[in-house]
């Protein structure tokens, strides 16, 4: 499964940009989990959620790495975690940080879109 992560550090603060660019590349509205507080650490609801709905072989997409966390440590030690459960990661903002290759992610988005998946 392709899932969405979208933080934005309050709950003015509008999170409409990160789920534009989430479905952009195909991922479902219903796949998107949205935290509205805090990066400092990773004890947020949605992230929470998200992280207990993981199985082998899904993906994480994420519009920038700062919407992931700004706990460095905290951020490596979710990067071990998600790799440790057979799970990728995919910053569409640098790609480079990813743990799937970009080919990769675009052909699972690109037949999730077209049923094949």
């Amino acid at each position: 499964m392709i899932y969405g992560y979208v933080r934005v550090s309050s709950k003015t603060q509008n999170e409409e940009r990160q789920i534009i660019a989430l479905k952009n590349v195909g991922v479902f509205k219903e796949n998107i989990f949205i935290d509205k507080e805090s990066g400092k650490d990773f004890n947020r609801t949605a992230w929470q959620k998200l992280m207990a709905k993981l199985v082998i072989g899904d993906t994480i997409v994420i519009k920038e790495l700062d919407r992931m966390g700004r706990n460095n440590n905290e951020i490596k030690e979710n990067f071990e975690l998600i790799k440790s459960k057979g799970c990728f990661l995919e910053f569409l903002e640098n790609p480079l940080l990813s743990t799937k290759g970009k080919s990769q992610i675009e052909i699972e988005l690109i037949q999730k879109r077209n049923g094949k998946i």
